[in-house]
């Protein structure tokens, strides 16, 4: 698998994050699956966690 011309994404979000928060995040990654990005993140428990989960 080439890295190679993919976008790459960082989110960085709270632990404690809002039911918002989730919602607008899980459609975010939703929305830009097609263009396959590379997601960058911490790894931390609440937002992180979600935005990979969904990825």
């Amino acid at each position: 698998m080439s890295f190679e011309n993919r976008p790459i994404l960082s989110i960085v979000g709270r632990r404690q994050y809002t039911p918002y928060g989730k919602l607008f995040c899980e459609n975010l990654i939703q929305t830009i699956a097609p263009y396959r990005p590379i997601i960058c993140s911490g790894l931390a428990r609440g937002i992180d966690i979600i935005v990979h989960r969904e990825a």
